[in-house]
């Protein structure tokens, strides 16, 4: 059983869906896309992981510990195993596994910034942490010190960086027109080099903005 609980995630899952359906069950299977319905995991005891229930988490790492246990208990014997992630965004799909710890700072992370838990994750696998192992502590400061906020577009921030620069208030004041200055390749040349954007919303109609980190 120590060997089926290290299997990739999505293996895990399709083991998972497939013991369902000869039980005459999908609810757990469908329930990995109901995106709107906000981030829930799937979790399996480590001796049966393809015995699944879901359950949700916050910010607390002791009280989602709690709650993994709980939601495991009735599966089977051994800790608890992320089987899926729903609404975590790319860091939640595409890790090998996912420590409770490390969701509960997304949560944190979610709460102080006014975004979801799918731009935390989002932002997690654009600066490589899928493929290595997160320190949870620090995960609130890394996110502070690269999160730059909430725009309508990536023009919308190339225009809030002139403003920034005060390159606008200078045209101004020499008389210039302002489409002397080119935005388009200004906000190619933040994008490629100085900043990453991130959808905000399911609908895609913002972009949170963050600083990368330097190689």
């Amino acid at each position: 059983m120590d060997a089926l609980g290290d299997l990739e995630r999505y293996t895990l899952r399709e083991l998972a869906d497939l013991r369902e359906a000869r039980a005459g069950s999908r609810a757990n299977a469908i329930a990995e896309y109901e995106l709107d319905a906000g981030s829930a995991l799937r979790v399996a005891a480590m001796a049966d992981p393809t015995r699944t229930a879901w359950t949700t988490i916050g910010a607390d790492p002791s009280d989602a510990a709690a709650r993994l246990a709980a939601a495991v208990a009735p599966l089977g014997d051994g800790p608890a195993l992320v089987i899926s992630a729903r609404g975590y965004g790319r860091y939640g799909r595409d890790a090998h596994r996912l420590r409770v710890d490390a969701l509960a700072a997304m949560h944190a992370i979610a709460d102080r910034h006014g975004v979801t838990v799918g731009v935390a994750g989002d932002w997690l696998a654009a600066e490589g942490a899928t493929g290595t192992d997160i320190d949870p502590v620090d995960l609130p400061a890394r996110f502070a010190g690269a999160y730059l906020g909430h725009l309508d577009s990536r023009h919308a921030y190339a225009t809030h960086y002139m403003n920034q620069q005060r390159w606008t208030e200078g045209l101004r004041r020499l008389g210039f027109p302002e489409r002397y200055l080119d935005v388009r390749q200004l906000e190619h040349e933040l994008f490629t080099q100085q900043v990453r954007d991130i959808p905000a919303d399911l609908a895609g109609s913002r972009i949170a903005v963050f600083r990368r980190v330097e190689p």
